[in-house]
């Protein structure tokens, strides 16, 4: 997918901090959920993440690496604006 074979030590380290991005939920389950002020992850909420972790993963494997002189990677379509109920910001 980044044109970096799977076993180089820079595929691997990239991965270990895109899996990070999900693990706070499993580790710290409670205390991140307090953070959010969320009693649980239902239906919308678990989107609202999926998309935000999707949209973030995209930039971080697409983007980032070309910015900052890494192996370049091809490049995806710009995602679609995505808004969020749970936001306060704009």
């Amino acid at each position: 997918m980044t044109g970096i074979p799977a076993r180089d030590p820079l595929s691997i380290v990239r991965m270990f901090g895109l899996y990070g991005q999900f693990l706070l939920f499993f580790i710290a389950h409670r205390s991140t959920l307090s953070t959010l002020g969320w009693d649980d992850i239902d239906t919308d909420k678990a989107e609202f993440l999926k998309a935000n972790i999707a949209e973030q993963t995209r930039v971080l494997v697409f983007e980032v690496p070309s910015l900052i002189g890494a192996p370049s990677c091809p490049h995806l379509p710009p995602s679609p604006a995505f808004s969020s109920p749970f936001c306060s910001g704009p």
